[in-house]
């Protein structure tokens, strides 16, 4: 066996842009024969796959529609998909009782109608596992649209997946599932591509309904009208735990850097750290915009918010429900009230273990078990908290600093993280001139400062250093 591309006999018969009169390659399977057997990759890849059919056409991508089928160890490169009516996926249009495992893709989708994903379109009653994807969708008169699923419905799961693409759609838009139905659940999964729709809107999950979303996050920039948060844009009977959000949010109203509007639902042991740029909007809250009939628990948000009614630092719009020992860093936010009980705290206060030791399950970096983990660890008076199952390894950063060929005992030594450029931890110089500070792995610039009163030393040692 071997990869498939463009130069592979056949290619412009089955799979080019000048294939079957110009529609490119017919997907395996439709509603009338479906796939039912079991495609096994062996990880080759194949490549160049070029669809366009008109608005009419359901079930496209490389297949149609698949039930009871497995699809695995398959990279499928660089596919090109114009048009289509409901259920487009790059690898599999829609996908019932079956699963998809250890697969990829990459390319992109113009211009479909419903149930679109960079992935699967539609996943009913099955799984994604082990898989990821970095297709762009270009579609924004689409609703069900994911950058991975564009529908996960009916106890389907998808886990340990990610994706990369920027996603437009209109509602019902997530950076890697459109739409969490029914009972289904996102598990151990990211995206990071900038998203954009008009309602239910949301970097990982658009609108999350009677499902979970579980140790996952998004870090990439949302922007919509209704219903648009950092991680969900509507969360309605449903659960987010363990989970986080980084990067911007815009929209008009309920709007939240973690959540948009949380209905009967639950946000525990989250945060968010979003920036949320929405003046002139209403219910706009750090954490979640709208809090109706549902709980926060143990968590906090540290993003910068505007808007104009009900905006909290927090919790923008608190209808009812319970908010218990959360937080919100009143500095960064630049809001010293929000919706529900909770109480702001300064930036230092935030950096500081104690704040959060008596009421969460947390504990200092330098102490945490990865065999035996608590929820939250801290690199306190540092950093903020963060979630045990994001923990990396804990290490020794060492050094020797000398000037003129002579040791320098006394010296200040700064690691500065270059993921968000702050500094991580500090330690000063023996008499032999090292130096050894404890941080997570990852890299870091290292610069040492110096004064004995008479002799004055700031220079960089080691500009970047990666500790693994």
């Amino acid at each position: 066996m071997n990869d498939l591309d463009s130069s592979t006999t056949g290619y412009s018969t089955y799979a080019s842009s000048t294939a079957n009169a110009g529609v490119g390659w017919t997907p395996l399977g439709n509603s009338t024969t479906k796939f039912t057997g079991t495609f096994d990759g062996d990880s080759y890849s194949i490549s160049d796959v070029y669809i366009s059919v008109g608005t009419s056409v359901d079930y496209v991508g490389l297949f149609g529609y698949t039930t009871g089928s497995t699809i695995e160890n398959l990279s499928v490169l660089d596919i090109t998909i114009y048009g289509g009516d409901d259920y487009t996926g790059g690898l599999v249009g829609y996908n019932s009782s079956s699963s998809v495992t250890n697969c990829n893709i990459s390319g992109n989708i113009y211009s479909c109608d419903d149930y679109v994903g960079g992935l699967v379109g539609y996943n009913s009653s099955s799984s994604v596992t082990n898989s990821y994807s970095t297709v762009n969708i270009d579609s924004s008169g689409s609703s069900n649209v994911g950058g991975l699923v564009g529908r996960n419905y009916s106890s389907s799961s998808v886990t340990d997946s990610y994706s990369t693409g920027s996603v437009s759609g209109s509602t019902y838009t997530g950076g890697l599932v459109g739409n969490n139905y029914s009972s289904s659940s996102v598990t151990d999964s990211y995206s990071t591509g900038s998203v954009s729709g008009t309602s239910n809107v949301g970097g990982l999950v658009g609108n999350n309904y009677s499902s979970s979303v579980t140790d996952s996050y998004s870090t990439g920039s949302v922007s919509g009208s209704t219903y648009v948060g950092g991680l969900v844009g509507n969360n309605s009977s449903s659960s987010v735990t363990d989970s986080y959000s980084t990067g911007s949010v815009s929209g008009t109203s309920n709007v939240g850097g973690l959540v948009g509007n949380n209905s009967s639902s639950s946000v525990t042991n989250s945060y968010s750290t979003v920036n949320i740029d929405s003046s002139g909007s209403s219910n706009v809250g750090g954490l979640v915009g709208n809090n109706y009939s549902s709980s926060v628990t143990d968590s906090y948000s540290t993003g910068s918010v505007s808007g104009s009614t009900y905006v909290g630092g927090m919790i923008g719009l608190y209808s009812s429900g319970t908010i218990q020992d959360c937080f919100w860093d009143k500095t960064t936010s630049g809001l010293t009230t929000s919706g529900g009980a909770e109480t702001g705290k300064t930036t230092i206060e935030m950096y500081t273990l104690s704040t959060f030791s008596s009421v969460w399950s947390i504990i200092g970096v330098a102490s945490f078990d990865p065999l035996s983990p608590t929820t939250w660890y801290q690199n306190g008076g540092y950093d903020y908290p963060k979630l045990g199952w994001a923990y990396v390894g804990y290490e020794q950063l060492e050094g020797n600093v000398t000037f003129n060929s002579t040791a320098i005992e006394g010296a200040t030594v700064y690691a500065v993280d270059t993921t968000n450029n702050r500094l991580y931890n500090k330690g000063d110089t023996d008499a032999s001139g090292d130096y050894s500070i404890g941080v997570e792995k990852g890299t870091y610039h290292v610069a040492c400062e110096y004064d004995s009163g008479t002799t004055k030393y700031n220079a960089e040692s080691y500009p970047f250093v990666s500790v693994t």
